[in-house]
C-alpha cells in the first residue's frame, strides 16, 4: 500500500506530470501507439489503493487507440492533474487524493468503453 506522506504524494504527482507530458508529446507526434502506453503510465500511477483491482486490465491492452479518445482522454485528465497538484501545495490530502482516483478512473473509463 501506497504511503499518504507529503514526499511520496509527490512523487507520485511528479510521476504522473512526467506521463502527462510525454503522452501529450507522443499525441502531437501522431504516435498513437507510445500516447497509449503512457496513458495507461498515467492510469497506473494515478492509482490510489482505495479500491481493490478489478480483472478487467487485461482486456483492452491489445486494442488500438482512436486518435479522438487519445484527445478526449488528455482534455479531461487536465483540470483533475491541475486540482491535485493545487491539493499537494495546500496540503488537502483528501482533495489529492480524490483527484488522483479520478484520473485513474477516466483513464480505466477510455480504455474499457
Amino acid at each position: 500500500m501506497r504511503k499518504f506522506d507529503k514526499p511520496a504524494l509527490e512523487q507520485q504527482i511528479n510521476r504522473v506530470n512526467f506521463f502527462i507530458q510525454e503522452a501529450n508529446e507522443h499525441f502531437k507526434n501522431d504516435d498513437l501507439t507510445k500516447t497509449k502506453q503512457y496513458l495507461k503510465a498515467i492510469e497506473y500511477a494515478a492509482y490510489i489503493p482505495l479500491r481493490e483491482l478489478s480483472e478487467e486490465r487485461e482486456v483492452y491492452h491489445n486494442e488500438p487507440l482512436a486518435i479522438e479518445k487519445a484527445e478526449l482522454a488528455l482534455q479531461e485528465i487536465s483540470p483533475y492533474f491541475a486540482f491535485a497538484r493545487d491539493y499537494l501545495h495546500t496540503g488537502h490530502a483528501r482533495g489529492l487524493t480524490h483527484s488522483l482516483q479520478a484520473i485513474h478512473d477516466i483513464l480505466r473509463r477510455y480504455f474499457n468503453v
